[in-house]
């Protein structure tokens, strides 16, 4: 092979031709061309991961709780949710504007009714006294109810909404104070009080949300059957009002059973609390309220349900996580959880399959 075909070996015979020079510096420009890919290669791997930890730390205000997740799937679906949406919030100046899909209890944002704050640890001498109040304050809501009615059926209308609003602030204040109380016990290492505290809660809140609930349909057929615009209007905005009370005191029972360890009553009330946002979506749609009205009560029962399907879990019972899971995606219209479905699916069956011969 002639010397000037092999210019590409640095062979000692092309010193004669005059080509060290050549050489030398060919090899030098493979060396730097193999150390820069090296380099770009890392530092893209690098600029990748730092995006992703940056990604995910951006927009505080989105937090889906996905670690709370039983399962690993769900885990993975709700941390690729919420990158979704911190982008999206990042996007809007770190304002959420989506809410949390499949999340943990702890997550925010979400369409639900209540809304938790942090709150400041009570000394362990007035605990006893903040509980005696919130089964006060829980007593006086039956007075507020017989009101609430008689202003109703007496044509009292304002008065009536007022009345409804005060009751939607106490429910509020019902659920920080509830908050204070057991996380005080927590402090003071008392397991037990604050579990009890909880229980308590619960069975005050749901005997509520079933009294608002039937009173709620009550109205709403007022509502049908009212001729008069200005009364037929205001019956609307009574029953909604007291339909979303009834959803309200429905979600306190159902966190009330959650953290008392009591899981399938907690999944029930969850699914119940669904219920009540899906005859607010439907009474929206029939009155004919802007899309957006329904929209959001539409994710708000899909919302209440992926809690319910979160208790399900924790209570292994497949088929009706099978059934909330299958219902949430249908009110939320997203198609990506069709693997978390069949996930479900598959392990109902693989289930089934043990249980046989046993």
């Amino acid at each position: 092979m002639p010397l000037i075909q092999r210019a590409g070996c640095c062979h000692s015979l092309f010193k004669l031709a005059g080509i060290e020079r050549q050489c030398r510096n060919e090899t030098h420009l493979k060396f730097m061309m193999r150390n820069t890919l090296i380099v770009l290669v890392v530092a893209g791997l690098l600029g990748t991961t730092l995006q992703a930890v940056a990604d995910q730390q951006s927009c505080p205000a989105v937090n889906c709780d996905c670690t709370s997740l039983p399962r690993e799937a769900w885990q993975d679906y709700c941390y690729a949710h919420e990158l979704r949406i911190k982008k999206s919030c990042v996007a809007n100046n770190n304002v959420p504007n989506e809410y949390c899909s499949l999340h943990g209890p702890g997550a925010t944002p979400l369409p639900l009714a209540l809304k938790a704050a942090e709150s400041p640890v009570l000394s362990k001498d007035i605990i006893p006294e903040a509980q005696q109040n919130l089964v006060k304050q829980f007593r006086a809501m039956d007075s507020e109810i017989s009101l609430l009615r008689n202003k109703v059926s007496s044509l009292w209308f304002a008065e009536s909404i007022n009345i409804l609003k005060k009751m939607d602030e106490t429910l509020d204040q019902l659920y920080q104070q509830q908050i204070r109380v057991s996380s005080s016990w927590l402090v003071y290492e008392d397991e037990g009080e604050a579990r009890s505290t909880w229980n308590e809660f619960a069975k005050s809140s749901e005997p509520l949300a079933e009294i608002w609930r039937e009173y709620g349909d009550l109205v709403w057929d007022m509502y049908l059957k009212e001729a008069s615009p200005q009364a037929k209007q205001a019956y609307r905005v009574i029953a909604f009002r007291v339909i979303r009370l009834s959803g309200k005191a429905y979600e306190m029972a159902a966190t009330g059973f959650g953290h008392t360890g009591k899981f399938k009553r907690a999944a029930k009330t969850w699914s119940v609390a669904a219920d009540v946002a899906k005859v607010v979506m439907q009474h929206k749609t029939e009155s004919g309220a802007p899309a957006s009205h329904v929209t959001f009560y539409s994710y708000q029962a899909s919302s209440r349900l992926h809690r319910a399907t979160y208790y399900w879990a924790l209570e292994a019972n497949e088929d009706n996580v099978l059934q909330a899971l299958a219902q949430a995606q249908e009110l939320s219209g997203k198609d990506d959880m069709h693997q978390l479905l069949i996930a479900a699916e598959e392990r109902k069956d693989e289930e089934s399959v043990q249980t046989v011969g046993n």
